[in-house]
């Protein structure tokens, strides 16, 4: 909901459809919720920055491709469609993950110098 809001520039009635039906009062204290982690939370406040810029980055990848297969539409991030957020949000955040999840190299080196 927050990247939708601050990436896509979706209002709130539109988040709140995205959601099965949600009441726009509903996404605002979503919102609210991560703003607040984003301030008591610095690893959140990292992940959000770094989202919004690779989904910012990923969104004008997209807008561009598009313009380039039908030059009399131009489309901006605010226009995506919720299925194209909502692929390039799961993506990044897979990703992400998936590199959390990856012990480093020395973390490997030490178990190994342990024999396990």
């Amino acid at each position: 909901m927050y990247l939708a809001k601050h990436v896509g520039g979706w209002s709130t009635t539109v988040i709140g459809r995205f959601y099965n039906g949600r009441d726009h009062s509903t996404v605002c204290c979503g919102i609210q919720r991560i703003e607040s982690l984003r301030e008591s939370d610095s690893d959140v406040d990292v992940l959000i920055t770094q989202l919004k810029q690779q989904l910012a980055w990923q969104c004008e990848e997209v807008a561009s491709e598009e313009l380039a297969q039908t030059p009399s539409t131009r489309k901006r991030v605010s226009q995506l469609s919720a299925n194209d957020l909502a692929d390039l949000v799961a993506a990044r955040v897979c990703t992400y993950l998936e590199q959390r999840m990856q012990p480093s190299d020395s973390w490997e080196h030490i178990l190994e110098s342990k024999g396990r």
